[in-house]
């Protein structure tokens, strides 16, 4: 896993950051994304950078919900 970076994340104050972090795969041609800098933690994957902010967007609102 090379060039790991961070997509999208809410704000330090919150008592629990949430973060989607993103590696694009230059074969596949898509993004992975993951809840953080770890392998482990894989979400899934998509085409775009546009949509793996949708994805962090959709992750953010539901835990803010929750």
């Amino acid at each position: 896993m090379t060039n790991m970076k961070l997509i999208a994340s809410t704000p330090q104050t919150e008592r629990r950051r949430l973060a989607v972090y993103g590696c694009f795969d230059q074969t596949a041609k898509v993004w992975e994304l993951f809840s953080s800098p770890y392998p482990e933690d894989y979400i899934g994957i998509v085409d775009t950078l546009d949509e793996a902010r949708q994805v962090a967007r959709v992750r953010f609102s539901d835990r803010n919900n929750c």
